[in-house]
């Protein structure tokens, strides 16, 4: 109360801009590129595949409206994961005018396992898995395993019923 009139002091109700003010931001430019262990990332790590494998394929030619499957096992030694044993397959196009070969290869040791989503260049239709590059992601993991992830590309390489893999880890591109 003002003691002078003896009325109540009312206050009054307003807006303040916040143009002129500073937001503050808990990301870093590192966060963006890397992830970085911490309360929000805990037991996340990237894997970075760098390594090789070989093993035997067998085809399974299915109806011409799917494609042909190559199945891959076989074993590897892959850093970030040791020695592996690998097992996977690539499907190829069907009857599309253009499509991809897609498949999955699955990297598994004594800790767990580590999926990875498998994609060939753009290519035409009734086209089997053959050499050359695939792009991969992580599709899932098990175990040690179960947060990580990687990314970058496998050279595949098929000689009659026998494949050798490069894997070649891209960290930082996603």
């Amino acid at each position: 109360m003002n003691r002078e009139t003896r009325r109540p002091v009312r206050s009054l109700i307003g807006l303040e801009s916040l143009e002129t003010r500073q937001v503050l931001s808990t990301v870093t430019p590192t966060a963006l590129v890397m992830p970085i262990k911490g309360a929000l990332t805990s037991g996340i790590s990237y894997i970075d595949l760098q390594g090789k494998g070989h093993g035997s394929t067998t085809t399974v030619k299915g109806l011409p409206d799917v494609g042909t499957t190559v199945h891959l096992h076989g074993s590897g030694h892959v850093k970030g994961l040791g020695s592996v044993k690998i097992s996977g397959s690539l499907t190829g196009t069907g009857f599309i005018a253009h499509g991809h070969v897609q498949g999955t290869i699955t990297l598994t040791n004594s800790r767990g396992s580590f999926s990875l989503k498998l994609q060939g260049p753009e290519t035409s239709g009734f086209k089997a898995p053959d050499s050359g590059s695939y792009s991969f992601t992580r599709s899932k993991g098990t175990g040690a395993f179960l947060k990580d992830f990687g990314n970058g590309t496998i050279q595949l390489k098929r000689t009659g019923a026998s494949f050798t893999m490069t894997f070649e880890g891209k960290p930082n591109i996603y």
